[in-house]
């Protein structure tokens, strides 16, 4: 078993007596995980996520640096709770409720003209406005633009139902992003939210689309 760890990366790096110090405090934590009675490792992780928040481990393990985040798609750089609370409180973001119950917005300075899958615009500070409760409506807006659910077994129960939404949350994430006042902060954000996890390297894979600075309705883009 010796011979075996001494292959592993590392295997055969001497630790100080600090490091040794960490290394045991980092086993003594894992070893109370493992046998609590709610351990993240055997949940699914959308129930385990509170959980592993709040962990120490984690913690400690956000504050050791990490080599690179790779393979870092564009659209998916930032928190939902970002865009949702900061971008769709943007002057002239104009939201629509598709037919299956997904979301688009869109930047425009008039009221956007109605397209095959969006028949009615409205401007987001004003539906906001005549919410009773802002605070569950920003949620419902970030449950648009995630997977997470309270019961994924029940909610996802097959591939094909997971990936469609999957793809609905990033059609409908891009009509934020590709603004280009958005844009710029957007990728700001997301690097000082891989700063916070101490990562120090980033592999991003974006893609060509057209980035609006300002948007009257689909039919005259300008770009």
């Amino acid at each position: 078993m010796r011979e075996e760890a001494s292959r592993q990366t590392g295997g055969r790096v001497a630790l100080t007596v600090a490091e040794q110090k960490l290394a045991a405090r980092l086993h003594r934590l894992k070893e109370q995980e493992m046998v609590a009675a709610r351990c993240p490792p055997a949940m699914h992780f959308f129930k385990a996520k509170p959980l592993i928040q709040r962990s120490s481990i984690f913690k400690l393990l956000q504050k050791m640096p990490k080599g690179a985040a790779l393979h870092i798609h564009g659209s998916s750089l930032v928190g939902v709770e970002w865009l949702v609370r900061n971008v769709t409180y943007r002057p002239h973001c104009y939201i629509c409720f598709t037919w299956d119950n997904s979301v688009r917005f869109l930047f425009s300075d008039r009221q956007p003209f109605p397209r095959w899958d969006c028949f009615y615009w409205q401007l987001l500070a004003t539906l906001r406005a005549k919410v009773g409760d802002p605070t569950s409506f920003d949620n419902s807006l970030m449950q648009r633009l995630t997977l997470f659910t309270e019961d994924p077994d029940a909610e996802y129960p097959d591939q094909d139902v997971v990936w469609e939404k999957f793809e609905e949350a990033f059609i409908a994430a891009a009509g934020l992003i590709t603004h280009a006042p958005v844009l710029r902060d957007y990728f700001y954000q997301g690097l000082e939210e891989l700063r916070q996890d101490n990562v120090m390297y980033l592999e991003l894979r974006s893609g060509i689309s057209k980035v609006w600075c300002s948007r009257p309705h689909p039919f005259q883009q300008k770009q």
